[in-house]
């Protein structure tokens, strides 16, 4: 359709523009002429006039400004008028997206949309004339479709139909050989036929309709369908389904069975309110992730696939008496065994080390294990509604640190439980405290010291001892607990190591509770990496430590997942900075108009600023960033791509996805950097196309 529509003019008015005003002044004639014949005031027809001519121009929400109550009502014929159809399929033409959600619309405008992609559109340039692969009819009042038409958009990728009284599925479908996307719910659907889908369909929805069945050939007829939706129907059994399903939510039909064993790319399964007795045997659902199936008959849990990979286990409103199968699943960190039948728990439960949320309400325990005091991660627990004798309320009302706490006084931890994975300040005769020493000893021996992920919130015993000794090359303390006094303790043992032993070049504090830095961090003269991401940390937090201390050494700052407004002034000093993530952030501009960039010209190859709410990239970015490779700065909100990055030699790596710019098309984009390089370069002056072609033979070198 592009290639159709490349006879489109300017973005000046339309060839038929000026006797479209005329049609409108014509009309204001006779409805005056008809009012004289008809006996009515001229008033009257003077505001016919004017709320028709403000419907053609506005739409249904202005057409009766002038009245009381302001009415909003829709059209007579129930769809937006003409003039407000073609600015949305004008829109359609440069996006590629025609969006005619909750339009009252009883004919979808498709061969509208047709004529103007072959004939041309004001305010349409022909270079931003795209295909149209998105497709949104739905919360309308449509009972077919035209098939003629709707075969005739080849390019489509996503349809949606839901929420209209369609009640078939049109057989045209089958043709649509580019789509990969259907949702069809609440259509009043109760029968699929033959199936009419494509081959290419990889996302099926068909929720909230009244199916009973599904055709006994569905697996062959979408072999490619990896999520599928069939949420509230009627559905007492589902056919052989496609081996490459990932996403499967049959909730709130009537299952009393189901077969998924050869389901082995499944990753998410809902059948929450159902009527299933028995899921069978799972363990060939070797990528399962997530299962839910609340609000059923089982009495039993199913056999678990023996892998790290299933997180979300949710049983809660069953029948089951007994979970011991639920130990198989060493990854579970999220379990839901509410409202069953359980008199114990089971003490392998406690050798599940990533758990983080135990759901055992409303069953008939009396008892929890001890070794449930000792998983570091389990952040909630709850126990209401069971008739616990042997713990009081006091102890388990309170939390999950408070009951912790007191099952640690009953017993020791699980032999299965990952050392890692056990609490630090668990009383279990200096288990986990003889092993955390351990490793900082070991650690020193090698020069690296890795204590990542152990749920620190003080300085571990013996390790300021260890960095004081010196030599210590690497200290890993990511995802831990620390505070600014904390790490100010642990940097008193790295300073206090004779100078020729100070080695510490990698730092990782990143995932900890920082907040601020202490100013100490910035007289460990030999440090290369600095990660400090996710740690809250504030514009001023950053700006106030001397940096400029570490200009000389320091290669590679993290400063992701903070709160950082503004690139701090301080890294401007760091000469020798290569890499540099400030991803995740808050940031609305890169720098300040003040700022001088000169300090990081000749050394950062590595630029993230993906994911803040940047609107414009400085003209001068490629050339203050002389040596920049990698330039990352997907989701923003960036409308205009500089076009002198293109004069850039040695950028290799350009990131813009997720921008609402339209300089560049998404079809450029996933050719990759020197595609997007190349339509930049076209942007600029005549005078500059040598040195742009110059540039890209230095990338390419």
């Amino acid at each position: 359709m592009a290639a159709s529509a490349s006879s489109f003019g300017g973005g000046g008015r339309g060839p038929h523009s000026g006797q479209r005003h005329r049609q409108v002044g014509m009309q204001g004639v006779q409805d005056h002429i008809s009012s004289v014949q008809h006996g009515r005031p001229a008033g009257a027809a003077e505001a016919g006039s004017r709320n028709r001519s403000l419907r053609e121009r506005y739409g249904a929400p202005f057409a009766h400004s002038g009245q009381q109550g302001m009415a909003t009502t829709m059209p007579e014929d129930g769809r937006p008028s003409t003039l407000q159809m073609g600015t949305i399929i004008a829109g359609a033409l440069s996006s590629g997206k025609l969006n005619l959600s909750s339009r009252n619309l009883t004919t979808a405008p498709l061969r509208e949309y047709l004529a103007r992609a072959s004939s041309g559109a004001d305010n349409v340039n022909f270079w931003e004339v795209t295909d149209l692969t998105s497709l949104d009819l739905s919360h309308n009042r449509l009972q077919v479709l035209d098939d003629e038409a709707l075969t005739a958009l080849a390019s489509l990728h996503v349809l949606t139909v839901s929420h209209n009284p369609l009640r078939n599925l049109s057989p045209s479908l089958s043709q649509l050989g580019a789509l990969k996307c259907f949702r069809a719910s609440e259509i009043m659907l109760q029968s699929l036929g033959d199936a009419p889908f494509p081959h290419s369909l990889i996302e099926l929805d068909l929720s909230g309709n009244a199916l009973a069945q599904l055709p006994a050939n569905f697996g062959s007829c979408v072999p490619s369908l990896q999520i599928l939706n069939l949420q509230q129907n009627q559905l007492s059994q589902l056919p052989v389904l496609p081996q490459c399903l990932v996403r499967l939510n049959a909730t709130a039909n009537c299952l009393t069975h189901i077969l998924l064993s050869a389901l082995g790319s499944l990753e998410i399964l809902e059948v929450a309110k159902n009527r299933l007795t028995d899921l069978g045997d799972l363990r060939q659902l070797v990528s399962l992730q997530s299962l839910n199936a609340r609000e059923n008959c089982l009495r039993s849990i199913p056999a678990l696939p023996q892998s790290a990979r299933l997180h979300t286990l949710l049983l809660g409103s069953n029948r089951v008496v007994s979970c011991e199968e639920i130990t198989h699943a060493r990854g579970l960190s999220i379990l839901d065994v509410s409202s069953n039948g359980l008199r114990e728990l089971p003490e392998a439960i406690c050798a599940l080390g990533n758990l983080r949320t135990l759901d055992a309400r409303n069953n008939s325990l009396s008892n929890i294990p001890a070794g449930l005091g000792y998983i570091a991660c389990l952040t909630r627990v709850l126990l209401e509604g069971n008739p616990l004798r042997s713990i009081r309320r006091s102890s388990w009302s309170q939390g999950a640190e408070e009951l912790k706490r007191y099952l640690r006084t009953r017993g020791g931890p699980h032999p299965g439980l990952p050392v890692e994975a056990r609490h630090a300040a668990a009383a279990d005769g200096g288990g986990a405290a003889a092993h955390l020493s351990k490793d900082i000893r070991s650690g020193a021996a090698a020069g690296e010291i890795s204590l990542g992920k152990r749920g620190l919130n003080s300085v571990p015993k013996g390790l300021v001892e260890s960095l004081a000794a010196g030599n210590i090359r690497s200290l890993n303390l990511s995802k831990n607990q620390f505070d600014v006094n904390s790490l100010a303790m642990i940097l008193e043992g790295v300073l206090s190591a004779p100078s020729s032993l100070m080695a510490l070049e990698m730092l990782n504090v990143s995932w900890n509770r920082l907040r601020r830095l202490p100013a100490s961090l910035c007289s460990v003269h030999c440090l290369r990496i600095l990660h400090l991401a996710q740690n809250g940390l504030s514009q001023e937090a950053v700006e106030e430590i001397p940096l400029d201390r570490l200009a000389g050494t320091l290669t590679e700052v993290d400063f992701s997942h903070n709160h950082l407004q503004i690139m701090p002034r301080n890294i401007y000093s760091l000469s020798k900075l290569q890499n540099l993530n400030l991803a995740y952030n808050r940031m609305q501009n890169i720098c300040r108009p003040d700022d001088h960039w000169h300090g990081l010209s000749e050394s950062l190859q590595e630029l993230n600023l993906a994911n803040n709410k940047i609107v414009k990239i400085p003209k001068g970015l490629s050339t203050n960033f002389r040596a920049l490779v990698s330039l990352n700065i997907d989701n923003n909100e960036i409308k205009q791509i500089p076009p002198e990055l293109a004069l850039s030699t040695t950028l290799k790596a350009l990131r813009v996805w997720g921008n609402p710019q339209r300089l560049i098309r998404p079809s450029v984009l996933e050719k990759g950097t020197e595609a997007v390089l190349a339509a930049l370069g076209r942007r600029l002056p005549e005078s500059l196309q040598e040195a742009v072609q110059s540039a890209a033979l230095s990338r390419l070198g």
